[in-house]
């Protein structure tokens, strides 16, 4: 019995890592949501981004499915002020 066995997902994310293993090419970033109406991942490959819950596209980031909008980029980290200043 193997300890890394592939996840049970029909074998399209085991056979897609096999086949990038098979080839020393890395794999394509692809939306994993599992769509269970359908029975099949997103797998959608345009603007996929990183999520604490895999690789998300647009369509299915965690605010989007909840229905709310995603959160507008902002200027970042507000710079070090000085209290001695304020």
């Amino acid at each position: 019995m193997s300890i890394m066995a592939d996840p049970p997902d029909g074998g399209h994310i085991g056979e897609a890592l096999r086949r990038a293993r098979a080839a020393d090419e890395p794999l394509a970033k692809e939306c994993a949501h599992w769509i269970g109406a359908e029975r099949r991942h997103c797998r959608s490959t345009e603007n996929v981004r990183p999520y604490l819950t895999g690789l998300c596209c647009p369509l299915h980031t965690p605010r989007a499915l909840r229905g709310l909008p995603e959160i507008p980029p902002g200027p970042g980290i507000p710079a070090y002020r000085n209290r001695a200043d304020s």
